[in-house]
């Protein structure tokens, strides 16, 4: 039975919460307006617990649901008195009803006055959750004032919704702050977080109707404003519009210049005001120090060559004064690479007058601005140990001809890691690339040295160059031939199979971008369809049942990942991914599927991507089985039994012209039984030497050496790789395959991104970002490099770590035994 009017009332604000909600719930849906006078009195009566007022307050609002713009007057009659309560969530409460149950926008100009006069009062409230709410219910009157018919009621946008809404930005509060418990670093709290997050709210409301914001700004009440809350308005609009009207403001700040501020100023120096602002900023001895380390730190987001002749002057001015803005200008031309501080540079690096720690960061600015004095990096890497690294790095980033040589001269000199970085530079260019190539063939350059990602990468930048061609001849151990699919309709190999009763079928697949059903592994026309609808692998059989099953997961494009799919003798499939069961929420389909082609699908566009290691069963395997030998090949060995089908390396029947096979470096992480045989044994080599008793602190510091430059611990280090904090907790063998096989075991975000410039040269680096003006790599030992959109004829992931392989083999025993004491104790 219903409960009546009286009941429902008698349950607003109870103890049992869920009986409370529910009777609020059922007087707006059975429409009892005749409780509206008692509701209105509980609202309004001071006796009653806050409670029971604020679900009156909710089932008025239930009840009003239907007629919201009818009864302002009333409702402002009812709400103002609740805007003073004691009781902060009736002041919270009243605040966000008057947001949502409009006035009438036409014809009520005083009602509106009204309103605002009592909400302006509340401006101040004590509690943060009434001023954001507050916020909110601002920014909701003023979208409403906009569309009024009536200029009066519209103009209050202007004179009080605007002002109301842009005051609420106060200024920002140093203090208090606590150490972060992520990074160590102090972040604001209390009443100092409270006020950034109304100065967010505020933005983030404004951001959402620039142009009315951008009209308010000339009026007579914008200029009452308090010139924090105005700068907060001018950072809401687009970006463009809002440098001259952040410039016009900076004067009259009491304050040191925010990061977001000076960054609006920088992406446009050529607006109005904009670059008197910045020159102003960079000429006062006051300002000039922070402006230049804001800048420094945003240096990705900007367009240097804009900037170059305002920090070029800043820079100068720095040089001519103490040590300490000395270094900072050498940080500068670094960020930006101010060419006309070279000879100062360079000065100052033969004159060795100042610490090594300054004559590195001289060497880096230089490397940044591809210097062109090889012999004096050549001679720092031959004369100093401990400025090698930097010198061998502008050595081999230089575009000057002579500096390939010079920097394979040095060859014999430098261990593994050096090696690893020079090789890594100078196959970024056609100059460097064919002096690594001519010195391979030569044998100054060991073949050891070189893996498949040096030469997939010195293929893209020298192309199919006669003597890297026979050079990849001579190393064709580090290719295999995979199946490559155009993505034609063509794109398949005439394999005629029949699958009937149980069966796998498993292969490793690679698809390009804009992954859906034209891509799939195995198919006939009206029988079967093994595709990637919507990105995920599913098999498609027709009739009334259409998809049998469906994976969870979706393809990541441009990624090996190995695909099973089992058919049970009961008709129901399971799909497994990378040796992982994925689903077995499958339909019955115990067909038998004739005539079926490899790589075939039934839309126009065929296949687009890569296979590898096709195979398939007469049973459905089990998941250990699956498994147990997903990243094995049974090339050159005896065939297991009952693996019926088995597509792999130049083997895959008769190819249709969209399918050819094709040697490359980019192949799954598959080994053969000897293959599998030598790693094992490596493993074993290093799962004792890490099994010993090392020395700690002495791993530590080898850890210093070797690693920080790419991976962090307690937030000190690079972030190039992943952060290892904790990865002793994984285990030895965990990090065992992590140092031993990299590109096998990485995550998707550190896999190799590479950019090839349309000049020739190519970078690669940790992707980070990406706009309509540049992309951002994060690379080891260098500040994040930001390439021009203009500059690029061509980006994408490679199916290589950032991290080298070989790493451990360079290092005597003892010395593996002490890093992996100290990698054990990051727990």
């Amino acid at each position: 039975t219903k409960a009546s009017g009286k009941e429902l009332i008698a349950k607003l604000g109870g103890e049992n919460t869920t009986q409370s909600h529910l009777a609020w719930q059922a007087i707006g849906d059975r429409e009892m307006k005749e409780l509206t006078p008692e509701l209105k009195t509980i609202v309004g009566d001071h006796r009653q617990s806050p409670g029971r007022r604020i679900a009156a307050l909710w089932a008025l609002e239930g009840l009003d649901e239907k007629e919201r713009f009818s009864k302002g007057a009333d409702y402002l009659a009812l709400l103002k008195p609740l805007l003073t309560d004691t009781n902060r969530n009736i002041r919270r409460e009243a605040v966000r009803v008057l947001g949502s149950r409009h006035l009438s926008v036409a014809g009520a100009s005083h009602l509106w006055i009204q309103l605002f006069d009592a909400l302006e009062v509340m401006a101040n409230d004590p509690d943060p959750e009434v001023r954001a709410e507050l916020i909110k219910t601002t920014a909701s009157l003023d979208s409403t004032l906009h569309i009024s018919s009536d200029s009066r009621t519209a103009q209050l946008s202007h004179e009080r919704a605007l002002p109301l809404l842009i005051s609420m930005a106060k200024p920002p509060l140093a203090e208090p702050t606590m150490k972060s418990t992520q990074n160590g670093r102090p972040i604001k709290v209390a009443e100092a977080y409270e006020r950034e997050f109304e100065r967010y709210l505020v933005r983030m409301l404004m951001e959402r109707n620039p142009a009315f914001v951008a009209s308010f700004f000339d009026t007579e009440s914008a200029k009452a404003l308090p010139v924090e809350s105005r700068l907060v308005a001018a950072l809401a609009l687009e970006p463009k519009a809002s440098a001259g009207r952040v410039a016009e403001l900076l004067p009259s700040l009491t304050r040191a210049v925010e990061q977001e501020e000076l960054l609006r100023l920088a992406q446009f120096p050529d607006e109005p005001r904009v670059a008197d602002a910045l020159k102003s900023l960079l000429r006062n001895v006051a300002t000039r120090q922070p402006a230049l380390e804001g800048l420094i730190r945003v240096r990705t987001r900007l367009d240097a060559a804009k900037l170059t002749p305002l920090l070029t002057e800043a820079a100068l001015t720095l040089w001519s004064e103490d040590a300490t803005s000395r270094e900072l200008a050498v940080r500068l031309s670094s960020a930006f690479k101010l060419a006309s501080l070279e000879p100062h540079l360079i000065a100052l690096l033969r004159d060795r007058v100042v610490s090594l720690q300054q004559q590195g960061a001289v060497l880096r600015a230089l490397r940044d601005m591809n210097s062109a004095q090889v012999e004096l990096f050549a001679n720092v890497a031959k004369e100093s140990a401990a400025l090698r690294d930097d010198a061998l790095s502008a050595l081999t980033a230089s575009k000057n001809e002579r500096a390939p040589a010079l920097a394979l001269e040095l060859w014999p000199e430098l261990n593994v890691l050096q090696r690893r970085a020079a090789l890594a530079s100078l196959t970024s260019s056609k100059n460097g690339g064919s002096a690594v190539v001519q010195a391979i063939k030569g044998g100054s350059l060991p073949k050891a040295d070189v893996d498949a990602a040096t030469l997939d990468k010195l293929h893209v930048v020298l192309g199919d160059d006669p003597e890297l061609v026979s050079l990849m001849s001579e190393m064709a151990s580090l290719f295999r031939p995979v199946l490559r699919l155009d993505g034609k309709d063509t794109a398949w190999a005439d394999t005629d199979i029949t699958l009937d009763g149980p069966f796998t079928v498993e292969s490793w697949v690679k698809l390009d971008g804009g992954i859906d059903n034209k891509d799939g592994i195995l198919g006939a026309p009206g029988v079967l369809d093994m595709n990637f609808f919507g990105g995920q692998f599913r098999v498609w059989v027709g009739g009334e049942i259409h998809d049998a099953i469906v994976a969870k997961k979706k393809m990541t494009a441009d990624v090996w990942t190995h695909i099973a799919v089992a058919r049970a003798s009961d008709g129901k499939f399971r799909i497994y991914l990378n040796g992982e069961m994925d689903t077995d929420s499958s339909k019955t389909a115990p067909q038998k599927f004739e005539h079926l082609r490899v790589g075939w699908t039934a839309p126009a566009q065929g296949t687009a991507g890569w296979l590898s290691e096709f195979r398939i069963w007469d049973r459905a395997r089990s998941a250990d089985e699956i498994r147990g030998d997903f990243d094995r090949s049974f090339e050159g060995e005896a065939r297991p039994s009952r693996l019926v089908h088995y597509f792999t390396g130049t083997n895959w029947s008769k190819l249709q012209p969209g399918a050819k096979v094709v040697k490359t470096s980019d192949f799954p992480p598959l080994l053969n039984a000897a293959e599998a045989k030598v790693l094992a044994q490596k493993f074993e080599r290093f799962r004792e030497l890490a099994g010993r008793n090392g020395d700690v602190a002495r791993g530590k510091t080898l850890f210093g050496t070797a690693c920080i430059s790419c991976h962090a611990v307690a937030g000190q280090g690079g972030q190039v790789g992943p952060v290892l904090n904790g990865a002793g907790a994984s285990g030895v063998e965990a990090l065992l395959r992590n140092v031993l096989t990299p590109s096998a075991a990485m995550e998707a975000g550190y896999r190799i991104f590479r950019v090839e410039l349309k000049d020739g040269d190519v970078v690669d680096g940790i992707f980070v970002s990406q706009d309509k003006e540049a992309i951002v790599l994060r690379r080891p030992n260098v500040d994040d490099t930001r390439i021009a959109i203009k500059d690029v004829r061509r980006a994408e992931f490679t199916n290589h770590s950032m991290m080298p392989e070989g790493l451990l083999e360079a290092l005597p025993p003892e010395q593996v035994t002490d890093l992996f004491a100290y990698l054990k104790t990051l727990k």
